[in-house]
């Protein structure tokens, strides 16, 4: 047997000796240095390595495997697993598989799957009442396969990057699915995907090129989380004020020009992200969001915060950086559960005081007009990022010499002071 042959086979069962863990992945060492020494012969080395596994996999004591490995080695089918009871997770991406048949994939045990970048086009699924977890992502489905149905116990599905454009009827009578991400497709959301998604709560459709959403759409009253990041929608249909359980909504990179009126009936929301849009004005009625922690606005055009952002109790991230804000409003002291603040990159030459801001952890401030330095901030117990550079701060000598000293001490326990 070959030298380099050998190698592997060492380095395989050395990790199985290690651990009850199958894990075929290597530390970036140990690539490079395998990378190395067979280079040239490639296909070969691939060849014995793929050999080397099932072999591995027939002397392998069947209750000793519950997690399996098998990525970037070219299989075009998976081994024989059908004497290990106790599998628990699979894992083989960027192989060659095109098509996968109920054979291979017959497992009790099975929980999880993961068949991320092959080149699946087929794949047939025997009846499985464990399966929890599926991801076909990056393959070549132009529809969600059939026998997906047969996974009564499927509780996350996740189909990114194919080509995929309709949403089957089958979607609607599995029950216990409450999670599905088809990001990265062509689909049409129409009024019957609405229909068939009532039951899921975490859709996420990023990058699939919707313009619009259709007028059903509050019809999805189980939905918790919708992703539509990087999609071209600009305005929302009146009943989206219905999906009354709704507590994260993300439009990141769409087309909005103002934050629809809608979104401020939802009165659960948690989390509200509008990065990248042509937003201008923040209306007053955001402040009837009165769960919501996170708010991100970020990379629009706002000049001006409404005052009712300090009735908001349970905000604790404000993300505003590059926008066109001239001040932080002196009101922004009173809103003492904030934890996170970034401002950076707007035009603000006046500050609120932010003595009284106790629970502040970071504050990013940097890249504005800002003259006058916020002496109070040093003050802050919990502050563990502060950031004011280039902006135009009036210190003397000696100020300057003492917040140099304090930035130095602060990269001393891990904390980052810059000004």
């Amino acid at each position: 047997m070959k030298i380099i042959h050998l190698l592997i086979l060492s380095l395989i069962f050395g990790n199985i000796y290690a651990q009850d863990v199958l894990d075929f992945r290597k530390s970036k060492h140990e690539i490079d240095s395998i990378r190395n020494a067979y280079f040239l012969k490639r296909i070969e080395a691939k060849s014995a390595d793929r050999d080397s596994i099932r072999l591995l996999l027939i002397n392998k004591n069947p209750d000793s495997l519950s997690y399996l490995y098998l990525n970037n080695y070219y299989f075009d089918e998976l081994p024989d697993l059908s004497k290990f009871n106790r599998l628990k997770t699979i894992k083989a991406t960027n192989n060659l598989f095109e098509k996968l048949d109920k054979k291979s994939l017959k497992s009790d045990s099975l929980k999880k799957l993961i068949l991320e970048a092959n080149n699946l086009r087929r794949i047939k699924f025997p009846r499985n009442s464990n399966l929890r977890s599926l991801n076909l992502s990056s393959n070549e489905f132009k529809r969600i396969p059939r026998s997906i149905r047969k996974l009564k116990n499927l509780e996350v599905l996740t189909i990114t990057n194919n080509n995929i454009k309709r949403i089957p009827r089958f979607i609607k009578r599995m029950d216990k699915l409450k999670e599905l991400d088809l990001s990265g497709n062509n689909i049409k959301l129409s009024k019957s995907s609405v229909k068939r998604l009532s039951n899921i709560e975490v859709i996420l459709l990023i990058g699939n090129n919707l313009e619009c959403l259709p007028e059903n759409i509050g019809d999805l009253k189980s939905a918790k989380k919708i992703n539509l990041a990087k999609n071209s929608i600009s305005d929302l249909p009146s009943s989206f004020s219905k999906l009354s359980e709704l507590n994260h909504i993300i439009f990141y990179k769409n087309n909005f020009s103002r934050i629809p009126p809608v979104i401020f009936k939802l009165t659960k929301l948690r989390e509200l992200d509008f990065y990248y849009n042509n937003i201008d004005t923040i209306p007053d009625d955001i402040g009837n969001l009165k769960e919501l922690r996170q708010l991100f606005l970020s990379y629009n055009k706002i000049k001006y915060l409404p005052s009712s952002l300090q009735n908001m109790d349970s905000l604790k991230y404000i993300y505003m950086h590059h926008n066109q804000l001239i001040m932080m409003p002196k009101w922004m002291s009173n809103m003492k559960s904030l934890q996170r603040i970034d401002f950076s990159y707007n035009n603000l030459f006046e500050l609120a005081d932010f003595s009284s801001l106790n629970n502040l952890v970071d504050l990013d401030l940097h890249s504005n007009n800002i003259e006058r330095f916020p002496w109070e901030t040093l003050e802050l117990k919990n502050i563990k990022l502060f950031l004011i550079r280039d902006n135009p701060l009036i210190l003397t000598q000696e100020e300057k010499l003492f917040l140099d000293n304090r930035r130095k001490s602060k990269e001393k326990i891990g904390e980052k002071f810059d000004f």
